[in-house]
């Protein structure tokens, strides 16, 4: 292969880069606003992660936690209208079901 290679610079064919030297590509710096748009998939009451997770602003003093699966708000009998969030996977794609109270639309 070095006889190519010499064969080459002979005829005035010049190498760009070194062998071993790669392009730099930059990486893309997350933006304060990016930043802050991770999705939560942990319920706080049952400590699991689940495709259901949303942000609710209920009033109920039993309950401390705030970002729950649907299936705990079911059970804990928290209304939808709480519900202040769509981030969710299944609220994404339209699959969001509850089983106590009607369905807030967003």
């Amino acid at each position: 292969m070095g006889d190519i290679r010499d064969a080459l610079f002979k005829a005035g064919f010049r190498p760009t880069h070194h062998e071993n030297e790669r392009a730099k590509v930059p990486k893309k710096e997350k933006t304060k606003v990016q930043q802050n748009q991770e999705q939560r998939i942990f319920c706080e009451v049952c400590e699991k992660a689940a495709p259901d997770v949303e942000f609710y602003n209920h009033q109920k003093r039993s309950l401390q936690a705030q970002w729950l699966c649907a299936a705990c708000a079911d059970e804990h009998c928290i209304l939808d209208e709480f519900r202040m969030t769509t981030q969710s996977d299944h609220s994404k794609k339209g699959m969001f079901r509850r089983g106590y109270g009607a369905l807030k639309r967003f």
